[in-house]
């Protein structure tokens, strides 16, 4: 997929409609596109613990979380020709209503109060999780554990 560095509701990134994969090098912007998909996203209606955003380090997977939640916490103090600003990227014809400023103002305490909130995790993370709930069908031990170097190292002496 290429990156689009003009970021608008135009750009793919953006369109809530498509699921996305995004794929490129390093220093290209995928932790600064998919933080601004996931606002995107939920701008747009979807709901927190619907989104699944998959990362290989648990450093990026961090950031954008953070990312998300910085901008959703500044939006809350804006006034409203700034939120505006802001959002107006990632509403359909660039001009929120109503309901969409006062979405983008709620979306921090929104997803601080949810149980089930947006999962940005590592695809390790999201594997480990599939066979703990999967456990017949990937034909894996119940009680099975993920072990660090230390551990094997230890093991194998």
């Amino acid at each position: 997929m290429r990156i689009i560095n003009q970021m608008s509701f135009s750009s793919p990134l953006l369109d809530p409609k498509i699921s996305v994969w995004l794929d490129a090098s390093a220093g290209t912007g995928k932790t600064y596109n998919l933080s601004e998909r996931i606002k995107s996203l939920l701008l747009n209606g979807t709901e927190p613990h619907k989104i699944l955003c998959l990362s290989f380090s648990t450093a990026a997977a961090n950031e954008i979380h953070q990312r998300i939640l910085e901008d959703l916490r500044r939006w809350t103090n804006l006034n409203e020709e700034e939120l505006l600003s802001e959002i107006k990227s990632f509403i359909d014809n660039g001009k929120p209503n109503k309901e969409q400023i006062q979405n983008a103002r709620t979306l921090f305490f929104q997803i601080q109060e949810a149980t089930n909130t947006i999962r940005i995790q590592t695809i390790h993370a999201f594997c480990y999780s599939l066979l703990k709930l999967f456990p017949f069908e990937s034909d894996t031990p119940l009680f099975f554990e993920i072990i660090d170097q230390r551990k094997t190292e230890e093991l194998m002496s």
